[in-house]
């Protein structure tokens, strides 16, 4: 298991929306530009919390 920073976990949130919006052509995407994502449960401690894309802090 890596150990977890905030730089680590800061790189694994954007590569999540990274993958979402690739997603975004999907059709059974419900939602198409997300703009946030929250971890719960059997996460380590660093992820729990609900992240907003920064693409929709430019807007």
């Amino acid at each position: 298991m890596p150990v977890w920073t905030e730089a680590r976990r800061d790189a694994v949130v954007m590569m999540i929306f990274w993958l979402m919006d690739g997603s975004a052509y999907t059709p059974t995407m419900t939602d198409p530009y997300p703009s946030t994502v929250t971890f719960e449960g059997d996460v380590p401690d660093l992820f729990l919390g609900t992240y907003r894309n920064p693409v929709w802090e430019r807007l």
